[in-house]
């Protein structure tokens, strides 16, 4: 297929996610939704094919390649005028008889594959896809439903996390508002036909604008002098001080940046059902704080209690932010693929930490817990209040060598202990033919970024997922293993009984 008509360059984030991709640091983003047909029906190819038609149709990144990907300066979108819908959507079977458990495990090895895997042909082909997997469905005889966990993955450049939730948002209601109730069993034979799945597109698209170019960032020179003494001079003195014994441990970010260690995804899960899930919502709206907030000051808690204690002084947990908010603009249209985003970072104070590590019984270190969660919440709202003014990512405009940029940053700390992204709450009408029962983000590892990444999504009166994922080498297995199990334990034990620990 030829390559189309070039079309506008990338923005500056999505030039750090296409530098990203091309030097093999970040590969892509996945949100995968649980869904359940009524009983008597399934998801045909040709059932899923009309509804996607229709996204593709109404969505212009779905539709556009990108072109020069190795080089930042002259990086663009380029118009596909043929979309082959083969070419995105794969049809697999993860069948485990009789044990949930086992399919579980077979998702997540899926999903790490996925994470691995670059995208190749990117001025041919649109970087994305669906990969659509079967399993034993719910129910028995009549009333049995069948269950597919559709996986969209994408190439980050072309839209961000929210994004892939309106992704399956979009399309469940378009699966939902398919009028032919056929289920298609007639149309096997032409399921192999190349021209039954693509889609035509002989007019260049109109893109979403990068986001600099709609909200109006401003940087003062108090950003400016800090972003400059983070990236230039911090790495060289610091270093210098903790050898003259003026500067304690540093913050720990696991391994430091290493591009020779093959890229290998791992992932844990954790699921709270619908009922365990309004619980912890209930008590961090009684608290006065977020989700977001609570699940950073839980991961403080089984940090410091599982870190040697003297191997760092400090622990940064960095939150991407939607700046979908900070669009006054009326004539633009928040309901696009596209990306707009940027990110908080917040250090724990010593306050927080020893009041944590000091505490004496449960109750105090509950108290503690809350406590970091308002800390956090307390300076997120700071940050979102003065935006667009001082946002990081205006510092993004700054760099004009991406690739150097990068290879600068191998061999060197990481600033953030871990990150967490939540996609939030995914609503959905009342099903006619569908539903979507659970939502589940995964950004994969971040080769040159924080060494943990959670990413968290829930359906409306559905689960409450949590993705953990690391790469292979840069932080141990079993740490891993310990945080989630915390992380578990608590959060089911305060939706059961109003408290994260035992009394004591």
């Amino acid at each position: 297929m030829e390559a189309g008509t070039p079309l506008r360059r990338l923005g500056h984030v999505e030039l750090l996610s296409s530098s990203r991709h091309h030097l093999g640091l970040y590969r892509c983003v996945t949100l995968t939704g649980r869904y359940s047909f009524r009983p008597g029906t399934k998801l045909s190819p040709g059932r899923l094919r009309r509804a996607l038609s229709q996204l593709v149709r109404s969505q212009a990144m779905l539709r556009v390649g990108i072109r020069d990907e190795d080089k930042p300066g002259a990086t663009r979108f380029v118009h596909i005028p043929l979309v082959h819908l083969g070419r995105h959507v794969w049809f697999e079977s993860l069948v485990a008889v009789g044990d949930d458990c086992v399919y579980e495990e077979m998702l997540i090895r899926r999903l790490e594959s996925i994470h691995d895997a670059f995208w190749t042909n990117l001025d041919a082909c649109p970087p994305w896809k669906l990969v659509v997997l079967e399993d034993e469905g719910e129910g028995e005889g009549e009333g049995k439903k069948a269950v597919y966990h559709l996986v969209f993955a994408f190439h980050h450049a072309l839209m961000d996390g929210l994004s892939g939730k309106l992704f399956h948002q979009l399309l469940c209601a378009a699966l939902n508002d398919d009028d032919d109730d056929d289920d298609d069993d007639d149309d096997d034979d032409d399921d192999d036909d190349p021209d039954d799945d693509t889609l035509s597109f002989p007019e260049p698209p109109q893109l979403p604008s990068p986001q600099e170019d709609i909200i109006p960032f401003t940087i003062s020179t108090t950003l400016l002098l800090k972003s400059l003494w983070s990236e230039y001079a911090s790495p060289i003195i610091n270093p210098l001080l903790r050898l003259l014994r003026l500067e304690s441990a540093p913050c720990w970010h696991g391994s430091p940046i290493d591009y020779s260690l093959p890229h290998r995804t791992r992932l844990l899960p954790l699921l709270l059902d619908a009922r365990q899930a309004e619980a912890l919502l209930h008590g961090c709206r009684a608290k006065k704080t977020t989700l977001t907030a609570l699940l950073h000051a839980l991961l403080l808690t089984s940090f410091l209690q599982r870190l040697p204690p003297h191997s760092h002084s400090a622990l940064t947990a960095a939150t991407p932010i939607s700046l979908r908010p900070f669009i006054t603009d009326p004539d633009v249209n928040l309901n696009l693929l596209r990306c707009l985003v940027s990110s908080h970072r917040h250090d724990f104070s010593l306050k927080d930490m020893t009041a944590i590590t000091t505490s004496t019984t449960n109750r105090e270190r509950e108290s503690a817990i809350w406590s970091a969660a308002h800390s956090i919440r307390t300076s997120l709202t700071a940050q979102l209040a003065k935006t667009p003014s001082d946002d990081p990512v205006a510092m993004l405009a700054w760099v004009t060598d991406w690739l150097a940029f990068w290879a600068a940053r191998h061999g060197k700390p990481r600033q953030d202990s871990w990150e967490i992204s939540n996609a939030g709450l995914l609503l959905t009408r009342q099903p006619r033919l569908c539903s979507l029962s659970r939502l589940s983000f995964a950004n994969g590892p971040m080769v040159a970024g924080p060494p943990v990444g959670l990413g968290v999504a829930s359906v409306a009166a559905g689960d409450l997922s949590i993705l953990v994922s690391w790469q292979e080498g840069v932080v141990e297995a079993e740490l891993m293993r310990g945080l989630v199990d915390d992380l578990r334990a608590w959060t089911i034990r305060f939706s059961e009984r109003g408290t994260f620990f035992a009394e004591s």
